[in-house]
């Protein structure tokens, strides 16, 4: 995890389909099943934004220079 993360459950990629627990410095023993639905954490959305954004700026650089 990145340092400074808050504590709280997040997707353990280390193991499939499985949620831990971060508190804050490590990851604990308790984990639980993820499940579609699960909101998804706040840096895989300020990904999804920062990418959507690029796409935006590359269509808007696209389609500028054919007016």
């Amino acid at each position: 995890m990145a340092p400074g993360m808050k504590a709280g459950w997040y997707v353990r990629f280390d193991m499939h389909q499985t949620l831990g627990f971060w508190d804050g410095e490590a990851w604990t023993d308790q984990t639980a099943p993820s499940y579609k639905g699960i909101q998804p954490s706040v840096s895989s959305i300020a990904g999804g934004v920062i990418l959507g954004s690029v796409f935006l700026g590359l269509l808007a650089i696209l389609f500028g220079s054919f007016a």
